[in-house]
């Protein structure tokens, strides 16, 4: 069975927090048994649910590209998946142990393997590393306040993204 583990190490496109992208709802369901359950429905207060979450949060979405997520604790871990049921990106956030080869939350931008090959996506809202071709890396991208070049070594790591965004688009 697959549990949450906060101290796994973070592997872009494959995995964080004891779980594996790619993986089924029906995979990780014995583990959620007992969470609270919310069918999200315009005007309710997410940020708050997330706030007050002591366990388990699975707030299933209809309207969306998305289809259920789950939430540990005060979002320490998001589990997010595909309208299909697979797990399309794990999120990990302050209280999470688990490190990004020796990166972990809480340090600066300036400890990321490659530092200066980071860009930050307006979009996304979120660093992604680039490769020699000036194209974002699969499977990894970082959660801190936007900042200048120059700034980016003292930038805080808020969290971090492992994914493959491809598994939303399936149909």
């Amino acid at each position: 069975m697959t549990q949450l583990d906060l101290s796994a190490p973070i592997i872009p496109s494959v995995s964080a927090g004891g779980f594996s992208i790619g993986m089924s709802i029906e995979a990780i369901s014995p583990s959620i048994k007992g969470a609270r359950t919310i069918n999200y429905y315009d005007g309710f207060n997410l940020v708050q649910a997330i706030a007050e979450n002591t366990g388990m949060l699975v707030v299933y979405r209809t309207a969306s590209s998305e289809g259920a997520t789950i939430y540990f604790g005060q979002d320490i871990v998001r589990l997010v998946f595909s309208k299909e049921g697979l797990l399309s990106c794990i999120y990990v956030f302050s209280g999470y142990l688990g490190s990004y080869d020796t990166t972990k939350i809480g340090q600066p931008l300036s400890q990321v393997p490659r530092a200066a090959a980071l860009s930050y996506d307006d979009g996304d809202e979120m660093y992604y590393l680039k490769n020699a071709a000036g194209e974002y890396e699969a499977g990894l991208a970082i959660v801190a306040l936007p900042a200048e070049k120059d700034e980016y070594p003292e930038t805080q790591i808020e969290g971090f993204s492992i994914h493959d965004w491809s598994l939303f688009k399936r149909t």
